[in-house]
């Protein structure tokens, strides 16, 4: 695994304080472009939601992830920055997910990543939604190289548990519209919330700037 500065936890926290409920994105959401890139990062769950009339807490360290490697790989990003009252990862039509047909179409992105998180009492480290696989069928031997990436870092890693990634989320709404290739990556809130895991965090950065930069290579 190729070596990368280390970064403190202060560090890690401080990477959403220009996006997180900044007055810069009255919008809902900030996007950060690259022309030559063909990957879309994507954390619709930085900031809280509501789903059905219902609130539902932030996933921050889903939104730090996502900032951290783009600043590491320069792929595009899209992130929440405020709610807006809706759920842009379960409502059929948001404005996020609208920018994203935008992005898609003026950047020919081929491959988009879309980070939440799950529970820190999770019993695994790292959920990939594929949704059984439909998601990420045009390119399953990428798939296959992430998951390698992941394991052989020693993360355990479920697949489609607790969260699978179908329809109208993002990565299926994407997938199945665009065909492109998609993955719901969650990461457990325990490794990107709790300073006492800073190695892990940095280890889990590390792997994941890898995952991308294989999305990138790809074909």
């Amino acid at each position: 695994m190729e070596k990368i500065e280390k970064i403190t936890h202060k560090n890690f926290v401080k990477l959403s304080k220009n996006y997180i409920d900044s007055p810069n994105h009255n919008g809902g959401f900030a996007v950060l472009r690259n022309y030559d890139s063909r990957v879309l990062l994507s954390a619709p769950h930085g900031v809280g939601q509501t789903r059905l009339g219902k609130p539902k807490e932030a996933e921050i360290g889903s939104a730090r992830m996502a900032l951290m490697l783009h600043e590491l790989t320069q792929s595009n990003l899209i992130i929440k920055t405020k709610n807006i009252f809706d759920d842009a990862n379960f409502d059929i039509r948001s404005t996020y997910k609208d920018e994203i047909v935008y992005i898609i179409k003026q950047y020919g992105i081929k491959y988009l990543i879309d980070f939440h998180g799950i529970p820190a009492d999770s019993e695994c480290d790292i959920n990939l939604g594929v949704n059984f696989g439909e998601n990420i069928k045009n390119n399953e031997e990428l798939y296959d190289q992430i998951m390698q990436k992941l394991t052989s870092n020693g993360f355990k890693v479920n697949v489609d548990n607790p969260f699978c990634g179908r329809y109208p989320s993002i990565a299926a709404t994407f997938a199945q519209s665009y065909n492109i290739w998609t993955l719901q990556l969650e990461i457990n809130c325990g490794i990107t919330n709790d300073p006492e895991q800073i190695d892990k965090l940095n280890t889990l950065i590390a792997t994941l700037k890898e995952c991308v930069e294989l999305c990138e290579k790809a074909k």
